[in-house]
């Protein structure tokens, strides 16, 4: 329901985590094939005499440092912005706007809004008192065009009845629909925890 870049996050994601079975079995292979590690240890050797070189040439005239420290510097800086963006990108599209309505009254014209924490708030009343939730998770999300859209987050008691749980939320939703003339969508997820399954069952009954 959220705004967040679930492909570019599963692209970044499989690469990292090639990286890292790579890098593992490179490790791997150092440890165990001692002609791999010889040939390793050969080539670093060579990289080592090469990146000496590379920074012996690209000295600043009249200075010992080499330029290249100075791109270096830069592509981390470059690294770090991309990094930040990214963070802010994850979950965005969450409201504080359930709905706005141009109204008529006479000969004037106005404006309804509806707060988002209207709906969070009448739904998470009805829901907590129920003996077979533990917990009890409410937001609104940005719908283009439409209605906040609700995320409704439960965490039953050990025991308790899914299907029935979920045709009573069902009910709960269409009747605030009714009641506040306003309409998105809606998902309902249900998780397990700790806390779950360490409450008592007896409830639930």
């Amino acid at each position: 329901m959220n705004r967040t870049p679930r492909t570019l996050n599963r692209v970044l994601l499989g690469l990292i985590g090639l990286l890292f079975f790579v890098f593992g079995t490179h490790l791997v292979l150092v440890c165990l094939v001692p002609a791999y590690a010889a040939w390793v240890a050969s080539g670093l050797s060579s990289a080592d005499a090469a990146l000496l070189a590379l920074v012996d040439d690209t000295r600043s005239p009249g200075r010992d440092a080499s330029w290249l420290w100075l791109g270096v510097a830069v592509l981390a800086v470059v690294v770090l912005v991309l990094l930040i963006v990214w963070a802010l990108v994850q979950g965005r599209g969450r409201v504080t706007l359930f709905s706005r309505e141009a109204v008529r009254e006479g000969e004037g014209r106005g404006v309804v809004e509806l707060s988002a924490s209207v709906p969070e708030q009448l739904l998470r009343q009805a829901l907590s008192q129920r003996p077979d939730v533990l917990r009890v998770g409410i937001s609104a999300w940005d719908q283009p065009g439409e209605a906040a859209g609700l995320r409704i987050k439960l965490q039953p008691r050990a025991g308790a009845d899914p299907l029935r749980l979920v045709e009573d939320v069902d009910a709960l939703v269409r009747t605030l629909d009714e009641r506040l003339g306003a309409r998105g969508p809606v998902v309902l997820e249900l998780v397990s925890g700790a806390r779950s399954r360490l409450a008592p069952v007896e409830r639930v009954r």
